[in-house]
């Protein structure tokens, strides 16, 4: 009997280490981490959780979605409760209050835990903080109307600059301006616009090669991208996970020599690969 109940003051020691361990770990892991019961119960919310939200454990619990943005709360709890329903992983943006008030916009996954027959135990989740990278999307979906307002702006121009001059672009390869008077010897008026263009047109080339060896998919996530969509968005309409999609943007940048995503924008807008060019 003392031999049983030392093992078993042993085992629970460590157990409760492993415990102590593992809570660690999940205490310092860079996301926001929770469980949810399959009834829908908060029971487990982690440090970083606590500390981004300014909540106790128990006012966290009670409250769950108290940190919600209020315009995605309605969205969230629809989809939450289709996804429990599906008891299937579940994916999701929203806007998280922060301690100090402001909202910051997160990832949202959610994984269910299964038993050896297959019912669920509980849910895990992490929230992982995308306020950059939706500030970008913002201020790429702003630029899209001014670039697409300048390249009206600059066709027009070129209609205009020279009256009674014709400018074309023929197959992406040059631009000419043809007039009659040039046919008696005379250099048109306009000469020097078309030696302007014709460093940009060599530049149009290149990059109609470049696009000539992207992938339908890569092509597609461009064109999508230039119309404002989100990672998830584009994922959703082409049946990609976001991870995928921000791989393919990553190798897109580095291979047409782009530093950026307003610099992606111009080139759809260039290379008529967007709804705005």
């Amino acid at each position: 009997m003392a031999r049983a109940a030392i093992e078993a003051k042993r085992s629970e020691d460590a157990l409760r280490k492993s415990e102590d361990g593992l809570r660690i770990v999940i205490d310092t892991i860079p996301v926001m981490a929770w469980s949810v019961l399959p009834d829908g119960a908060v029971d487990f919310l982690n440090q970083r959780w606590l500390e981004y939200t300014g909540l106790s454990l128990q006012e966290a619990i009670d409250e769950p979605t108290r940190t919600v943005h209020p315009d995605d709360l309605p969205r969230i709890m629809e989809k939450w409760s289709v996804d429990m329903a599906a008891e299937e992983p579940s994916e999701d943006e929203m806007r998280l209050r922060r301690a100090d008030g402001e909202y910051r916009w997160f990832l949202i996954r959610t994984v269910p835990l299964r038993d050896k027959r297959g019912n669920i135990v509980k849910w895990y989740g992490t929230g992982t903080d995308i306020e950059e990278r939706k500030q970008a999307e913002d201020t790429l979906r702003r630029n899209q109307a001014f670039f697409a307002a300048a390249a009206q702006r600059i066709g027009a121009l070129l209609k205009t600059a020279a009256p009674g001059y014709r400018h074309e672009r023929l197959a992406g390869e040059e631009v000419v301006a043809t007039d009659q008077k040039s046919a008696a010897g005379k250099s048109p008026p306009a000469e020097g616009i078309v030696e302007r263009t014709v460093p940009q047109n060599r530049r149009l080339i290149a990059e109609r090669q470049a696009i000539e060896s992207l992938t339908s998919n890569e092509r597609s996530i461009i064109r999508l991208i230039a119309e404002g969509k989100s990672n998830g968005e584009v994922a959703d309409l082409l049946h990609l996970s976001p991870r995928t999609v921000e791989t393919y943007r990553a190798r897109l940048m580095q291979k047409l020599k782009l530093q950026d995503l307003v610099a992606l924008v111009k080139f759809a807008i260039r290379n008529g690969m967007s709804s705005v060019d």
